[in-house]
């Protein structure tokens, strides 16, 4: 059962609950014990009411009888045909219908693809003369016409047990289809969860985590070359703030992360372009007008990760001058980020080169993750990381 609202759980009651969710094993043991009590109780009253109607003790095999037939029921829900097959045979021998009765409730509402077939057996045997008359009709404790036998005995306890399975398979599906759509549900809100988790993760260290970095290389280059000892001091404050900023972000940053896919959220390629000349870094672009060819998503995973290559080109070959290029190979569109020989930054203006005592400059340490998920996400990939000169860098999406 599904309480899943308050109503449902005011009306509801705890034990049924717990007994439908979760069954003890004591009500195991109870229901085990009426799959055997309930037949062989059945057999007790239909020996003693044939004996009742006819007026004499019943024959030791018409007794047998009674017990198989009545131990056949204890099948009756995984193979109705043997205890169906029984019932008719113990009809016709013994005069009484009460297994006939209890199949025709179990056949129709276990429907098995037979069951049609069954039902009108048991109601054409007794019009046809197979079975005879039942004994209540005979004992005179049904005043009803003899005719009436396969309407009391098969087409209302047949109804009944329609009824019943009907019921039955309804609850049954609305309570899966309402555990489907809990489970979609939970699966949307958990999928919506990790996509901001990621999304969150990638604005932090493409938005803030470089800026960091930029802030710590700076107060490091203000520290190296000032010679008033006040602002050194307050230069290696904020260097040291800044790293430390750097190493909590990475920390968030690792938090957030989660193996999904989300969608693209990046600084463009010429940002990060426009920004490293800005400092007096030489970057130079080539094929960039591929890039307006590709959709949207594709676009932009392969720009973010240019953006990426960019930034790790400078950090671990500072000075160095940068090459950018785009181009169509076959069914991809390929990006190379490749770093050349170190030259030296102009005065002032390098913030990716190492801080005093040859400190690189402090990172996040997922930029390169990112922007392989991203293409991912879009049918690309990525391979990069340090080369004899540099830093190198590949990325391609489909076209």
């Amino acid at each position: 059962m599904l309480a899943s609202s308050p109503d449902v759980a005011r009306t509801s009651s705890p034990w049924l609950e717990r007994l439908i969710e979760s069954p003890s094993s004591r009500s195991r043991t109870i229901r085990r014990a009426a799959r055997i009590a309930l037949p062989a109780l059945l057999t007790v009253y239909s020996t003693w009411y044939d004996a009742l109607a006819a007026g004499r003790a019943p024959a030791w095999t018409e007794v047998a009888l009674f017990a198989v037939t009545g131990s056949s029921l204890v099948i009756a829900r995984r193979a109705p045909i043997v205890p169906s097959a029984l019932a008719l045979l113990c009809w016709a021998v013994t005069e009484s219908c009460s297994f006939v009765v209890v199949m025709s409730s179990v056949v129709a509402e276990r429907r098995p693809r037979w069951w049609w077939a069954a039902l009108l057996v048991f109601l054409a045997v007794h019009p046809l003369g197979f079975v005879p008359t039942p004994c209540a009709y005979r004992a005179g404790h049904v005043t009803l016409p003899e005719a009436t036998a396969p309407l009391l005995g098969v087409a209302l306890p047949a109804a009944l047990g329609a009824v019943v399975g009907e019921t039955r398979r309804v609850v049954a599906a609305r309570e899966q289809r309402l555990r489907a759509e809990i489970d979609r549900a939970t699966a949307v809100a958990e999928t919506a969860a990790i996509e901001e988790r990621l999304r969150m993760s990638r604005d932090v260290h493409d938005l803030v985590g470089r800026s960091l970095s930029r802030v710590a290389l700076h107060a490091a280059a203000i520290e190296a070359t000032t010679k008033e000892p006040r602002t050194a001091e307050l230069a290696a404050r904020t260097s040291r703030a800044a790293a430390q900023a750097v190493a909590d972000l990475r920390y968030v940053v690792g938090v957030l992360r989660a193996a999904a896919s989300a969608p693209v959220s990046a600084r463009l390629l010429r940002d990060e372009v426009d920004d490293a000349r800005h400092r007096g870094h030489p970057v130079h672009l080539e094929g960039t007008g591929v890039l307006g060819q590709l959709d949207d998503a594709p676009r932009a995973a392969l720009e973010a990760a240019g953006a990426e290559g960019v930034h790790n080109a400078l950090k671990h070959a500072p000075g160095a001058a940068v090459r950018v290029t785009v181009a169509p190979v076959g069914d991809r569109v390929v990006l190379r980020v490749t770093s050349g020989p170190v030259s030296a930054p102009a005065p002032g203006t390098d913030d990716t080169a190492p801080g005093p005592g040859g400190a690189a400059a402090p990172s996040l340490g997922h930029g390169l993750a990112i922007a392989a998920e991203r293409l991912a996400a879009v049918g690309g990939s990525l391979t990069a990381g340090p080369s004899e000169e540099g830093f190198d860098l590949r990325a391609e999406v489909p076209r």
